[in-house]
This record gives C-alpha cells, sequence and structure tokens, in this order.
C-alpha cells in the first residue's frame, strides 16, 4: 500500500520509486531481449534499471505472485468481494518490442470455480501450473492451453493455505 522502490545494490540508496503499489503479493523479475523488468502484483511492468512503468494491463494477482519462466508469466488471482470464490488463472508471454520496449500476448486465460480464495502464488512444474486456495484443494492447468485437471484435496488441517507451493528437487526416493 506504499511505493516500489529500486535500490542500488551496493549502496542501498533508492535509485527510483513507483508509486501507489498498492497489493500484498510478492513482484518477480524477467529478462526480456537482456533488459530486466520487475512485474507487479496490480499488473505492472517496471524496467528495472530505471523504474519506467512500460505496460500497465498484465494479469492482477493482488495477494500473491506471479511465477515467471523464461518470458512467460503466469498467474492465479481471486476476483471479486470475498464471497466470490472463483479465481482466474492465466499465461501471458513477454516479448521485447512496442513504444515502450515490451509487448504482452495472453495465450491463454481460465475462470476456475474454486473451493476458497487463492493467496499463495502459483508454480510450474512438469508443464504444469499449480495453484492452491485457501481451503486446501489443488488445482492444475496445463500451461499449453490452459485446461484444467479435477482439483485435488491436499491433506491439511482444513482453512488458511497462504504459503506458497516449492519444488524441491533435492528430495530423493533414496
Amino acid at each position: 500500500f506504499d511505493n516500489l522502490l529500486g535500490l542500488d545494490p551496493t549502496t542501498g540508496a533508492t535509485r527510483w520509486t513507483v508509486p501507489h503499489f498498492r497489493d500484498y503479493g510478492t513482484p518477480s523479475v524477467v529478462r526480456v531481449g537482456g533488459v530486466a523488468y520487475v512485474l507487479t502484483p496490480d499488473g505492472r511492468a517496471v524496467r528495472a534499471k530505471d523504474g519506467v512503468v512500460v505496460l500497465s494491463d498484465l494479469a492482477p494477482t493482488w495477494f500473491n505472485g506471479v511465477d515467471v519462466v523464461g518470458t512467460d508469466v503466469y498467474t492465479a488471482a481471486s476476483i471479486g468481494r470475498e464471497a466470490d470464490k472463483r479465481f482466474i488463472a492465466t499465461r501471458t508471454t513477454l516479448a521485447a518490442g512496442g513504444s515502450q520496449g515490451l509487448t504482452a500476448t495472453v495465450r491463454w486465460q481460465v475462470t476456475q470455480e474454486a473451493y476458497n480464495r487463492v493467496y499463495s502464488t502459483p508454480i510450474v512444474h512438469n508443464g504444469k501450473l499449480l495453484v492452491t486456495d485457501d481451503n486446501g484443494w489443488l488445482y492444475t492447468f496445463d500451461i499449453a492451453n490452459g485446461a484444467a485437471s479435477e482439483p485435488v484435496r491436499l491433506p491439511s488441517a482444513g482453512k488458511g493455505h497462504y504459503a506458497s507451493l516449492q519444488v524441491s528437487t533435492a528430495i530423493s526416493s533414496k
């Protein structure tokens, strides 16, 4: 609910400020054509070197962040008021070009009925976008076309799933 700051990694001094960073989610970084951009939860792409907002109409995530794989950006965000349990999952591809140096093409967007709201950041793993809701249901989408699989109930104690999913390659079956 404040400003997005670009900090000098050596001194910690503020290099630039983007006002009205209004959401709870965590920004992500993507490189497109050798240029780094910060993707904000409210749907903006900010050029990292100077803080210029180059896009402002990417899919918002509101309470979480985005997963970036190459130049593809994956989001999952609840919509409407708290009583509305639906969320929207989106795959967007970024490319160099356009008047500000970056373009966005939505590859697919799916509105999904859910058991509760989405607060965790989605992740891509093995060709699938994985999303969890607050009640511990796992939703899976094919990253090629957005096709949804049936939700699966995760073993849990119930409501309160805010943490983002993680995949570890360090876990062994031995």
